[in-house]
């Protein structure tokens, strides 16, 4: 309970910046429990599908060792090939827009420009420090797609601004926090990395949403939290 009133305090300072009427509106709580539908889907497809892609017996065979990028390219794209096409008949039968996930008019011009900005920098300084590698495409894929796109739509885009509207504005995002937090331990589970429990990663999660959901409505465009979340993450070596 503590934590949760530190939560709490902390949050109140962010109210006015990022629980923003564009975010919310046209959602209603049935919205709310058709996401918590979909939450739960997608974390236990992504670690049940992660599992068996990296048990000893699949990770050791000659594809993944061989190939071991394509692979992964390959379990990235099994895993978000369903959740996408789960989330279009979720927003057809909801009747609802791109626009309801952060894909707006308003903000596209100016993300696109710190997004093109950030790219540039990525490889200019990657060139730098390695030179011409084809590696950097695959940092370039699996962060943009998998790290950026992939999580801002789930977790800030569809995730977030529903469950604010069925639980309000402290649980809904404590909820997506935590969500955002299991999500990211999944993967040191499952190759044995046992140095951080669950509880930190559902307070990295906290962390990491509240960063992003702040990003995300300087311009309530997501593509702006998209950039510049793959852009801190991806390596350089």
């Amino acid at each position: 309970m503590e934590r949760l009133k530190m939560f709490s305090s902390k949050l109140s300072i962010l109210k006015r910046s990022i629980f923003q009427v564009e975010i919310f509106q046209f959602l209603n709580k049935k919205d709310g429990l058709i996401a918590i539908f979909f939450i739960t889907i997608y974390l236990a497809y992504f670690y049940f599908l992660m599992n068996f892609w990296y048990s000893p017996s699949m990770k050791n065979s000659y594809f993944p060792i061989s190939y071991p990028r394509l692979y992964a390219v390959l379990g990235i794209t099994l895993h978000q090939i369903p959740i996408v096409i789960l989330l279009f008949i979720i927003l057809k039968k909801s009747k609802q827009t791109l626009s309801s996930i952060g894909f707006r008019k308003k903000g596209l011009k100016s993300s696109l420009l710190i997004g093109a900005f950030l790219l540039f920098i990525y490889v200019y300084k990657y060139e730098k420090i390695n030179g011409f590698q084809l590696e950097m495409f695959y940092f370039l894929y699996y962060y943009l797609i998998n790290i950026g796109f992939e999580e801002e739509i789930i977790f800030r885009g569809y995730l977030w601004p529903r469950l604010v509207v069925l639980l309000g504005k402290v649980w809904g995002t404590f909820l997506t926090c935590a969500c955002f937090g299991i999500a990211h331990s999944f993967m040191p589970i499952i190759l044995g990395d046992t140095s951080q429990g669950i509880g930190d990663w559902v307070g990295a999660g906290l962390a990491g949403h509240l960063l992003y959901a702040f990003i995300y409505t300087r311009n309530n465009n997501l593509l702006l939290p998209i950039f510049i979340h793959a852009f801190l993450d991806m390596p350089y070596k």
